[in-house]
């Protein structure tokens, strides 16, 4: 029985169809994302590298050329930008013998396309692709933020003396508070209103607003309230540029 191309591609686009659906799935509907290796890092603070890697590319599956260390000091702010290059392997063309026995070369056989990263400026505006910053998101990062309560640091409000963390929708708080002083910038409540007692008095939450009603001052150190929504980790430094749209984190989402 013969064996045609259109053969081995049927049983390569079997696997190839199930991982790429595996891995879009566990990248949660992302557009872009690593994979694997091609990681931006700096080896020094004046240069920039990346290894090469596998990237995830609006449903594609796609190796990732390494950028070899480049000096970056007339950079304000660099990160990686991938581009995609059509490529056929010119090790792929075949010399096709017709009936006649007469030969015809056969070039780009070999499908091979993949992303080429170069440096630009973190600013700088595209139309399409991706730019890739130091700390962007691996899919092992994605499953990590994503499946697990994600934990903040100790975030600031608009008094100097009063802060809190994050676990996942509960609130921590931390600092002193005056009476009847109002400090906003906490977490909205899942309640209209969060009553919590202190040693002094009481401290009111409402709608991302805290006041404390008691005497001359009071420590607030470990009192909590459960959150109207979690605190999520949102990566900043994977750029889509096809909607030329940015994350950034908000401490109170």
């Amino acid at each position: 029985m013969p064996l045609w191309q259109s053969d081995v591609k049927f049983i390569q686009d079997g696997f190839k169809e199930v991982i790429e659906a595996l891995v879009g799935e566990l990248g949660l509907s992302k557009s872009y994302f690593i994979i694997s290796g091609c990681s931006p890092y700096k080896p020094t603070t004046k240069t920039l590298a990346m290894p090469a890697g596998w990237f995830w590319w609006g449903g594609e599956i796609l190796p990732v050329r390494a950028l070899a260390t480049t000096d970056v000091t007339s950079y304000t702010n660099p990160v990686v930008r991938l581009t995609r290059t059509t490529y056929y392997n010119p090790n792929g063309a075949k010399n096709f013998i017709h009936a006649d026995l007469t030969t015809e070369n056969v070039a780009n056989v070999w499908h091979d396309d993949y992303l080429t990263p170069t440096v630009v400026e973190r600013s700088a505006a595209f139309n399409s692709g991706v730019r890739l910053g130091v700390g962007a998101w691996t899919l092992r990062d994605i499953l990590k933020y994503n499946h697990a309560e994600a934990e903040s640091d100790w975030l600031a409000t608009s008094s100097e003396l009063v802060e809190f963390k994050r676990i996942g929708r509960l609130v921590v708080l931390r600092g002193t508070m005056y009476n009847n002083e109002s400090v906003t910038g906490f977490p909205v409540p899942v309640h209209a209103e969060i009553y919590m007692p202190t040693c002094g008095g009481t401290l009111v939450i409402y709608n991302g607003t805290g006041t404390w009603r008691g005497e001359q001052e009071d420590r607030i150190n470990g009192l909590t309230y459960v959150a109207a929504s979690p605190y999520t980790i949102q990566d900043t430094n994977t750029i889509n540029d096809d909607n030329q749209q940015q994350s950034h984190q908000n401490p109170n989402s």
